[in-house]
Protein backbone atom coordinates (compact mmCIF):
# COMPACT_ATOMS: atom_id res chain seq x y z
CA UNK A 1 0.00 0.00 0.00
CA UNK A 2 1.03 3.43 -0.87
CA UNK A 3 1.37 6.02 1.56
CA UNK A 4 -1.29 7.81 -0.64
CA UNK A 5 -3.52 5.29 0.44
CA UNK A 6 -2.97 5.21 3.46
CA UNK A 7 -3.85 8.99 4.20
CA UNK A 8 -7.08 9.85 5.62
CA UNK A 9 -9.77 12.82 5.58
CA UNK A 10 -11.74 14.38 7.48
CA UNK A 11 -15.02 16.50 6.75
CA UNK A 12 -14.19 20.85 7.70
CA UNK A 13 -16.52 23.11 5.75
CA UNK A 14 -17.94 20.84 3.24
CA UNK A 15 -15.11 19.92 1.93
CA UNK A 16 -12.50 16.54 2.49
CA UNK A 17 -8.91 17.83 3.64
CA UNK A 18 -6.48 14.98 3.76
CA UNK A 19 -4.56 13.47 7.85
CA UNK A 20 -1.67 11.89 8.08
CA UNK A 21 -2.25 8.45 10.14
CA UNK A 22 -1.56 10.63 13.34
CA UNK A 23 -4.47 12.82 12.28
CA UNK A 24 -2.21 15.98 11.56
CA UNK A 25 -3.52 17.86 8.23
CA UNK A 26 -1.54 17.91 5.17
CA UNK A 27 -2.70 20.26 3.18
CA UNK A 28 -4.55 18.54 0.87
CA UNK A 29 -8.39 18.80 -0.06
CA UNK A 30 -9.83 16.29 -1.95
CA UNK A 31 -12.54 17.74 -5.15
CA UNK A 32 -14.17 14.64 -6.10
CA UNK A 33 -17.54 15.20 -7.58
CA UNK A 34 -20.57 12.56 -7.40
CA UNK A 35 -20.98 12.29 -11.04
CA UNK A 36 -18.35 12.16 -13.88
CA UNK A 37 -17.91 15.47 -15.74
CA UNK A 38 -17.90 14.28 -19.02
CA UNK A 39 -21.19 14.48 -19.35
CA UNK A 40 -21.33 16.74 -21.67
CA UNK A 41 -18.84 15.27 -24.17
CA UNK A 42 -16.02 17.89 -23.58
CA UNK A 43 -13.47 14.66 -23.98
CA UNK A 44 -14.90 13.82 -27.67
CA UNK A 45 -17.32 11.68 -26.12
CA UNK A 46 -20.03 11.60 -24.24
CA UNK A 47 -20.53 9.43 -21.11
CA UNK A 48 -22.83 6.75 -21.21
CA UNK A 49 -23.74 7.01 -17.87
CA UNK A 50 -26.66 9.44 -16.89
CA UNK A 51 -25.04 12.42 -14.76
CA UNK A 52 -27.32 11.23 -11.33
CA UNK A 53 -26.69 7.79 -12.43
CA UNK A 54 -23.70 7.10 -9.89
CA UNK A 55 -25.37 7.91 -6.64
CA UNK A 56 -24.72 5.03 -4.49
CA UNK A 57 -22.10 3.92 -6.84
CA UNK A 58 -19.52 6.65 -6.55
CA UNK A 59 -16.83 4.00 -5.94
CA UNK A 60 -17.12 4.00 -10.08
CA UNK A 61 -16.46 7.31 -9.97
CA UNK A 62 -12.24 8.35 -10.36
CA UNK A 63 -9.91 11.35 -9.77
CA UNK A 64 -8.36 12.39 -13.29
CA UNK A 65 -4.94 14.98 -12.37
CA UNK A 66 -5.03 17.09 -15.43
CA UNK A 67 -1.18 17.45 -15.21
CA UNK A 68 -0.56 14.34 -14.33
CA UNK A 69 0.95 14.15 -10.69
CA UNK A 70 -1.38 12.51 -8.98
CA UNK A 71 -0.28 14.45 -5.81
CA UNK A 72 -1.65 17.62 -7.04
CA UNK A 73 -5.07 17.61 -6.00
CA UNK A 74 -5.92 21.27 -6.62
CA UNK A 75 -9.33 21.88 -8.03
CA UNK A 76 -8.28 23.62 -11.67
CA UNK A 77 -6.16 20.31 -11.78
CA UNK A 78 -8.41 17.44 -11.06
CA UNK A 79 -11.64 15.91 -13.16
CA UNK A 80 -14.03 13.38 -11.95
CA UNK A 81 -14.52 10.60 -14.62
CA UNK A 82 -16.31 7.76 -14.38
CA UNK A 83 -13.97 4.58 -15.01
CA UNK A 84 -15.72 3.80 -18.92
CA UNK A 85 -14.45 7.73 -19.71
CA UNK A 86 -11.68 7.56 -17.78
CA UNK A 87 -10.33 4.52 -19.32
CA UNK A 88 -10.99 5.64 -22.82
CA UNK A 89 -9.28 9.00 -21.89
CA UNK A 90 -6.18 7.55 -20.51
CA UNK A 91 -6.39 4.96 -23.87
CA UNK A 92 -6.68 7.94 -26.43
CA UNK A 93 -3.75 10.06 -24.92
CA UNK A 94 -1.27 7.34 -23.81
CA UNK A 95 -1.53 8.04 -20.24
CA UNK A 96 -1.29 3.64 -20.28
CA UNK A 97 2.19 4.06 -21.87
CA UNK A 98 4.85 3.61 -20.35
CA UNK A 99 7.30 6.14 -22.19
CA UNK A 100 5.14 9.22 -20.16
CA UNK A 101 6.51 10.93 -17.81
CA UNK A 102 3.21 11.39 -15.92
CA UNK A 103 2.25 6.73 -16.23
CA UNK A 104 1.78 4.98 -13.17
CA UNK A 105 4.50 2.73 -12.77
CA UNK A 106 3.76 -1.19 -11.67
CA UNK A 107 6.26 -3.34 -9.82
CA UNK A 108 5.37 -6.41 -11.08
CA UNK A 109 7.04 -9.67 -9.64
Amino acid sequence: MTARKENRYILRDGQKHIVDRKGKEIGVIIHKKNYCENHNGHLGFTCPVPRDGWIGFESGLDLDHQDGDHYNNAPENVKTYCKICHGKKSIVEGDCSSHKSSSRKFNIV
